[in-house]
């Protein structure tokens, strides 16, 4: 709206409803919210009268228009309230869901992943000193995809999706798109809930059964997303944790996507206000779930996306560009569905031997014997690399065979159950001039995650503003790995251009904080974890390649035929601390004033159910 069309609504206005000027703005320009203390329901019927609008010292203050600007009753469409998230909302409307036990892949789930150890190479000199590296991997089986859709677990999936101002023009088109094309993937034993917050968090509906049914209903839910306000990205995290600690049934899986492209109002404490959260809500959710966070142009605050991912053992993307939105998306949700694996758990143990030796160093998240690994999926490996040192010795142990690790490796299979793995590590003594053959899995595994610890140191100099120091480091690694006899493998190259483009990266702090962490942060998690995000695609496994060529196909179409119109929202009911949503590309002069039915929505369309108060409030 420019100047122009906004003073002749105001002089509307104040003709018509005799109303100080000052309630005029806050109806057509609310302030930005503070926390909400009661939960709010719009109505399509409500209107409020001028007396109503000008007690604005009152918290729950109405920001609605005045009764003879609202359209007859006739012309509203009848759709149901959306809902003003506060943490006095009882939320277990969840609709019905009967869990089927789907039919098992004949072979046993256990069978369809192996777990073995294995040296750079296992034929050891020991005149002199030697440095091993070994990896412990973990493999699952190669199944069609049709297999997989038939064989997977149920979900609950809830998106959160950042309606701020900032998400306007093409982002929130594009996000739009790949959320209903996740919605094509879905079936009727799996449900979806949409958030969107901007100042607040606004419950669209409940976890609703995806049948025909409900995905009509999301899908015409999904094209009412419009962007306004600023960003309070807790309120959109603690709306989609109640939704799971107050619904009735459990999924066998759970998963959140959150997606912002902004900082939140209040930089400096929300780390902890997440953290919090998280906690508070941990006793009242039943069953584990995983968020996982999608970081939306330069803009966004990475830390706290990573932070939220790695509290609740989720993935963290960045999705520098439009373009990139449905490869994170997809890949994203091919994890959900190929997953075979989680909860793993690897022990070291070192056993004594004729030869010294010591575990010098372990790359895992924690860096000691004991460490979790990343999930396994169906066409997948994950490695972890450890390093053995062995002193020259002068005794002549030629010919015998040492064992000087063994591990365990204990997860959770897809259909619930408990598995538990074993793995040994047999090394045997040669003469000094016989010939050694290298794995080059093994380097390249090394390499890998080499490479990704220096992203981890590289980040840390940049963010104490020693930016020459980061490309040194970067730099350092970048040639020490291109001068490596795995120098030609793809994944390889993809590292190596990884750590060259980092070093743009460092140019100013202003292009550090502009993009420049997030892309680095995303692409160490990418190379560490063996995961594939949008601006790092080489650890895509078949599943993901599949659901990444369907999207292509999908978009395409949608881009070639697709209006990108958004229907009008009903009017709403809010506190003076909830910014209202707008819809996109609608001056606020016509969703005042010009609220008439879309074709787009049928009259008797009811997306969302009531949610009620709870008792005591």
């Amino acid at each position: 709206m420019n100047l122009d069309d906004n003073e002749v609504l105001e002089n509307i206005i104040l003709t018509k409803n005799n109303l100080p000027k000052t309630v005029v703005s806050a109806l057509l320009f609310p302030s930005p919210p503070q926390a909400l203390t009661n939960p709010l329901k719009i109505s399509p019927n409500q209107v409020m009268s001028s007396s109503d609008l000008s007690n604005t010292s009152t918290q729950q203050s109405l920001l609605y228009p005045p009764q003879q600007l609202t359209m007859p009753s006739t012309q509203k469409p009848k759709i149901a309230d959306m809902i003003v998230y506060s943490s006095a909302l009882a939320l277990d409307t969840d609709e019905p869901l009967k869990i089927v036990t789907k039919k098992a892949i004949s072979v046993p789930y256990e069978n369809l992943i192996s777990f073995s150890i294995k040296p750079l190479y296992n034929k050891l000199k020991l005149k002199t000193s030697v440095e091993l590296p070994c990896i412990v991997a973990l493999k699952g089986e190669t199944i069609d995809l049709d297999i997989i859709e038939k064989n997977r677990r149920s979900l609950d999936l809830i998106f959160v999706v950042d309606i701020s101002g900032s998400m306007r023009s093409e982002k929130i088109k594009l996000v739009k798109i790949t959320m209903e094309f996740i919605i094509t993937l879905l079936k009727d034993f799996d449900r979806v809930s949409i958030i969107g917050f901007s100042n607040s968090a606004f419950i669209y509906c409940p976890l609703t059964v995806m049948n025909e049914q409900g995905k009509v209903k999301i899908t015409q839910i999904i094209n009412t997303l419009g962007p306004t306000g600023g960003t309070n990205i807790e309120c959109g995290v603690r709306a989609a944790l109640h939704i799971l600690a107050d619904r009735k049934v459990c999924n066998q899986l759970t998963s959140i996507l959150l997606l912002s492209d902004g900082c939140d109002n209040d930089t400096k404490s929300v780390n902890q206000r997440i953290r919090v959260a998280i906690d508070e809500f941990k006793p009242r959710i039943k069953d584990s779930y995983r968020m996982h966070t999608f970081g939306y142009g330069k803009d966004h605050d990475s830390v706290v996306m990573n932070l939220m991912a790695e509290l609740t053992n989720g993935n963290f993307y960045y999705v520098e560009n439009e373009a990139s939105v449905t490869d994170a998306f997809t890949n994203c949700i091919g994890e959900i569905f190929a997953l075979l694996a989680s909860n793993v758990q690897v022990s070291l143990k070192t056993n004594s031997c004729k030869v010294p030796f010591k575990l010098s160093k372990v790359y895992s998240n924690t860096g000691g014997k004991v460490f979790a690994m990343s999930n396994v999926f169906f066409g997948d490996e994950k490695d972890s690399v450890f390093v053995l040192e062995f002193k020259a010795i002068k005794k002549n142990f030629v010919g015998q065979k040492i064992v000087p690790i063994e591990a365990v490796a204990t997860f959770t299979l897809k259909n619930g159950e408990k598995a538990i793995k074993n793995a040994v590590l047999e090394l045997f003594i040669v003469e000094n001039d016989e010939e050694i053959k290298k794995d080059e899995k093994v380097l390249l595994e090394y390499y890998r995650v080499k490479g990704a610890e220096s992203l981890k140191e590289v980040i840390k100099f940049a963010d104490a503003g020693k930016f020459e120091k980061a490309k040194e480091a970067a730099r350092i690694s970048e040639q020490e790995i291109s001068n490596s006899q795995v120098a030609n493998n793809p994944k390889i190259q993809a590292l190596i251009k990884d750590l060259r483009d980092s070093q743009n990266r460092f140019e100013s702090k202003n292009s550090w904080n502009s993009g420049g962490r997030a892309q680095v942060a995303s692409i160490r998690i990418s190379h560490f974890t063996q995961t594939a995000t949008s601006n790092c695609m080489t650890y895509q496994f078949p599943t993901q390649c599949a659901y990444k060529e369907s999207s292509d196909d999908y978009f395409k179409s949608k881009s070639d035929t697709i209006k990108f119109q958004v229907p009008p929202m009903p009017y709403q009911q809010a506190s003076n601390n909830a910014s209202i949503p707008l819809v996109s590309g609608t001056p606020p002069q016509v969703r005042i004033i010009n609220q008439i039915h879309r074709p787009e929505i049928p009259i008797n369309f009811n997306p969302h159910q009531q949610f009620p108060l709870k008792s005591n409030t």
